[in-house]
C-alpha cells in the first residue's frame, strides 16, 4: 500500500480565517487614513498614479517598461525619493549603474540640480546644501548595486530598514523594493545558483519572480520592477506599448498586481521643449482598478526631475 503524502498544513486555508486577516488589513489601512495617509499604500508622489494604484501596496508586485532611456530610471528615482520624504524606507537593486552615482542622481532630483554640470567640475555647493538639510529622507534610502545580493540578504535588511523607518505614527509599516532592472537581475540571481547552466532566461525570470513575491510579502513591501521591452516592427512598441511588449511578457502577466509604460510623446504640449522632454505614462494592467487614459508627464533631462504635466 503506497505511503499517504504528507501536505504542509499551511497550504490548507479556511475561507473565514482568510477574510478575517484581510479585513484586518483593510481596517489598519482605514486607521491609516484617518491618521493622515493619502492612499493605503506608499505615495509616490504623482496624483494620478496614486489615483489608479492607491499608492503602492505591501506584498504587490508593479512593472515598469519602457524603451533603453526612456525614462524607467529617471521615474523610479523620483518615485523613491517620494517614498522616501513621507519616511517610508526605499530598497533600491541597481544592477548597471554604480551606487555612489544613482545616489547623486536622487540628490540632484530632489534640489534641482543639473548632474552634468558637477561632472564638469561644476560648483557643488547647492548639493552639498541639500544633503546637509535632507538627512532622514537621504537615510530612508539604501542602494545596491549588485544584482548577486542573495533574496535571504535582501529580505534581512529590508525587514532592519523597516524595522527603523520614521514612519508616521498611525500609518501602516510598509515600504518600497526597486528592482532595476527585472532581467539583469534575474540572470544574476540564476549565476548564483549550482544549477545555473541548466536554466534558460524564461526559467530564470520565473524563478526570480517567485522568490521576489515571497519577499514582498514577508517583509511588507511594494515591489517596483523595471523591465525590457520589445523594440517590434519599426519600433511601434515604442510608440505605442502595451502588456504584450513587455519582454517576458507571460511571467509578467501572470505575476503582475500592476504594469505601466513610459514612453514618448510625439505630439505635446505647445511650449514643452529642451530640456523637458514630453513622456506618456499609460497603465496596462491593474488589479485593483482601471487602466484608464494616458498619464502625462515631463522629464527635465538635465535634472532627472519628472512631472506630471497638469
Amino acid at each position: 500500500m503506497p505511503e499517504t503524502l504528507q501536505q504542509p498544513t499551511s497550504v490548507f486555508r479556511n475561507a473565514t480565517s482568510l477574510i478575517e486577516e484581510e479585513l484586518g488589513r483593510l481596517e489598519r489601512v482605514r486607521a491609516a487614513i484617518k491618521a493622515g495617509a493619502k492612499v493605503a499604500g506608499v505615495p509616490t508622489g504623482y496624483r494620478a498614479l496614486d489615483d489608479r494604484f492607491n499608492g503602492l501596496n505591501a506584498e504587490k508586485l508593479y512593472f515598469l517598461g519602457g524603451r533603453p532611456g526612456g525614462g524607467k530610471t529617471a521615474l523610479a528615482l523620483n518615485i523613491a525619493m517620494n517614498v522616501a520624504k513621507h519616511g517610508y524606507p526605499v530598497v533600491y537593486v541597481s544592477c548597471d549603474e554604480g551606487a555612489r552615482r544613482l545616489a547623486l542622481k536622487m540628490a540632484c532630483i530632489d534640489a534641482d540640480v543639473r548632474m552634468s554640470d558637477l561632472n564638469r567640475g561644476g560648483d557643488p555647493t547647492d548639493i552639498q546644501t541639500y544633503i546637509a538639510t535632507n538627512p532622514q529622507s537621504l537615510a530612508n534610502i539604501s542602494i545596491i548595486e549588485n544584482g548577486q545580493v542573495g533574496m535571504a540578504e535582501l529580505a534581512v535588511k529590508m525587514h532592519e530598514m523597516l524595522r527603523n523607518a520614521p514612519i508616521p505614527n498611525g500609518f501602516v509599516r510598509q515600504g518600497l523594493l526597486v528592482i532595476d532592472y527585472l532581467q539583469v537581475m534575474a540572470s544574476a540571481q540564476s549565476a548564483m545558483t549550482e544549477d545555473s547552466k541548466y536554466k534558460n532566461p524564461v526559467t530564470n525570470i520565473e524563478s526570480f519572480l517567485t522568490s521576489l513575491k515571497m519577499v514582498v510579502t514577508d517583509t511588507q513591501y511594494a515591489c517596483l520592477c523595471l523591465s525590457a521591452i520589445s523594440r517590434g516592427n519599426k519600433s511601434e512598441n515604442y510608440n505605442d506599448p502595451d502588456l504584450s511588449c513587455f519582454r517576458d511578457t507571460s511571467s509578467i502577466e501572470f505575476s503582475a498586481d500592476g504594469a505601466m509604460a513610459i514612453f514618448d510623446d510625439t505630439r505635446p504640449r505647445v511650449g514643452v521643449s529642451s530640456p523637458y522632454l514630453a513622456r506618456k505614462l499609460r497603465i496596462v494592467k491593474n488589479r485593483d482598478g482601471e487602466t484608464g487614459s494616458d498619464i502625462p508627464m515631463i522629464l527635465n533631462g538635465a535634472s532627472g526631475q519628472m512631472k506630471e504635466d497638469d
